[in-house]
């Protein structure tokens, strides 16, 4: 029961990581553009900025992944798939934004299931 909790508190620690990740997506888009317009003094300390932001995407992603699978074996709950999906639902439209970025998407699988959500579904109702 203790491993069941830990792997429970750890997926939704991810989770959180992983939406604050996607979330910040626009605003990290808009400050990167902003690098043109800085002054001198200030462009190497936000290329800095931008290797420390790749590098905590990059443990977003692998976080990404692992949700990914727990979901896929079955091991979230029904309130952390809920969140899993509502993540799928961010991420998705903000992919061109990661490409814009540079940002590595950890897999062709990851990017496979944003690319699925990057689209809005077509309505059914008639």
């Amino acid at each position: 029961m203790a491993g069941t909790t830990r792997l429970s508190a750890r997926a939704d620690v991810d989770l959180r990581i992983v939406r604050r990740a996607i979330e910040a997506l626009p605003r990290v888009e808009a400050s990167w553009a902003d690098v043109d317009r800085a002054p001198r003094q200030f462009v190497d300390e936000i290329l800095a900025d931008r290797v420390g932001y790749r590098d905590e995407w990059r443990d977003a992603m692998v976080r990404f992944d692992e949700i990914r699978r727990a979901a896929r074996a079955g091991r979230l709950t029904d309130y952390q798939l809920a969140r899993y999906q509502h993540l799928l639902a961010l991420a998705g439209p903000g992919l061109p934004s990661m490409q814009r970025l540079g940002l590595e998407l950890r897999s062709e699988s990851v990017l496979r299931e944003f690319e699925s959500r990057r689209r809005p579904v077509a309505s059914t109702s008639g």
